[in-house]
C-alpha cells in the first residue's frame, strides 16, 4: 500500500479498502419448535415461522427438543420416530387446562393417532392435547389394531394431561401399550 505523492489525490492512499455492512440469518435451530394452524411446512419452525403440521416439528428436532403446538384442530397421525422430544400444545407453558380441549388432533379415521414405536423412553413427553378419531394400527401389533388413539410398542413415553375420545381399535381403543 502507497500513498499518492502528487496531484489532487496527494497525501491519499493509492489502494482503498470498502466496509460493507449485510446481514445473514442462519437458520431456525430450535430447541423449541413451532406449529399453528396458519404456519406452513416450507417454514423454518420459529415462533415467528411456525410449521403447519406437528409431525414437521416432530421430524426437525432432535433429543431434548420442544414441539409447542398452537391452539386448534391438525388432522394427521404423528409418530415420534425414536426422538426423546415434548410435543405439548400452550398447556405446558401456561397451565392453562382450556388449551387441552382446544388444541386437537384428530386422526381421521386413519390409524393410530400418535405413535411410539422406536424405543422412546419416559423424556418423550406428550402433554396437553385431546386426541381424537384414531381406528389403530397392526403394525407391530399381534392379533388385529391396536392403540386407536395411542400406540406404544417398545416404547415408554410420558403422557400427560390428555383428553383421549372417540377412537377404536381391537385392542386399546384409546392407548395400546406393548413390550414397554
Amino acid at each position: 500500500r502507497g500513498w499518492h505523492t502528487d496531484g489532487p489525490w496527494s497525501g491519499y492512499p493509492t489502494l482503498w479498502s470498502e466496509t460493507y455492512s449485510f446481514t445473514t440469518s442462519l437458520p431456525y435451530s430450535g430447541p423449541t419448535w413451532y406449529v399453528s394452524t396458519i404456519g406452513s411446512d416450507d417454514n423454518e419452525g420459529s415462533e415467528e415461522s411456525p410449521f403447519v403440521t406437528i409431525q414437521a416439528g416432530i421430524d426437525a428436532a432432535t433429543d431434548g427438543d420442544t414441539v409447542l403446538v398452537l391452539a386448534g384442530t391438525y388432522t394427521e397421525n404423528i409418530n415420534y420416530n425414536g426422538k426423546n422430544i415434548v410435543v405439548g400444545s400452550l398447556y405446558l407453558t401456561t397451565s392453562d387446562t382450556s388449551y387441552i380441549s382446544s388444541t386437537i388432533i384428530d386422526g381421521n379415521q386413519s390409524g393410530s393417532v400418535v405413535r411410539f414405536d422406536n424405543e422412546e423412553t419416559s423424556s418423550a413427553e406428550l402433554v396437553g392435547f385431546k386426541i381424537k378419531n384414531g381406528t389403530g394400527s397392526s403394525d407391530g401389533i399381534e392379533g388385529g389394531k391396536g392403540g386407536g388413539g395411542i400406540a406404544c410398542i417398545s416404547s415408554s413415553p410420558t403422557l400427560k394431561h390428555l383428553q383421549i375420545i372417540n377412537n377404536q381399535a381391537g385392542w386399546g381403543g384409546g392407548i395400546y401399550y406393548h413390550g414397554a
